[in-house]
């Protein structure tokens, strides 16, 4: 058992939380579209150990991260302390971190969220959940800028936030999506309704990553 299973295998496994093929993209009459297209490549699971390896390949690499914090507040001294011990002992930067589940409630103060070296991008729960809420940090080597692309869910089953950046170590802008659909809900409504953003981000020029 690798990483991946451990983590997703009490969840149903790896087909049961890959996007291909919850979107059913790997049936014949979607295979020449995907091929020609549209790539949905799985990203890793990482944890304290098996980072070091990582670091090293991928010092002069853009860097994304993305985990659920079950309320940035409560690990938000942790991510800090990974981010100094990371450039500490690698002198590797992560250039974009997304958190869902980030627990963001309208009328909170988000002053504590900052992080030296990072811009934030914060988005307030819009799942009628207080759990709800995304954050973005983006690393001042990237220039960051938020975007409308996702509506609100008409089902508050789902939201999203967008942040495109771009920077020396891009060939043109990045798109990137971070979305988060709590488990209270089916599969079907969400696909149902985020099925028109998968065509919005085939149509874009833009090269995405979805979290």
């Amino acid at each position: 058992m690798n990483l991946l299973d451990d983590i997703l295998g009490p969840l149903g496994g790896i087909s049961k939380n890959n996007l291909s093929d919850i979107l059913h993209l790997n049936e014949e009459e979607f295979r020449y579209e995907l091929e020609t297209q549209m790539h949905f490549k799985l990203s890793p699971y990482y944890d304290i150990d098996s980072l070091d390896s990582y670091c090293s390949n991928n010092l002069k690499n853009l860097n994304v991260m993305s985990f659920n914090s079950e309320s940035i507040f409560a690990k938000h001294d942790m991510l800090k302390l990974l981010i100094e011990m990371l450039k500490n002992r690698y002198n590797f930067h992560i250039h974009v971190i997304t958190v869902q589940e980030a627990w963001l409630e309208r009328g909170k103060s988000l002053a504590t969220l900052e992080i030296d070296n990072y811009k934030l991008f914060p988005q307030y729960e819009s799942i009628v959940s207080k759990k709800g809420g995304i954050v973005v940090y983006v690393h001042e080597s990237l220039k960051g800028s938020k975007e409308y692309f996702f509506n609100n869910s008409p089902t508050k089953s789902w939201e999203g936030l967008t942040v495109t950046v771009d920077g020396p170590q891009l060939k043109k802008p990045l798109k990137i999506h971070t979305v988060y659909r709590p488990p209270r809900d089916t599969h079907e409504t969400f696909i149902k309704e985020f099925e028109p953003y998968i065509e919005k981000v085939k149509s874009d020029h833009h090269d995405t990553i979805i979290m």
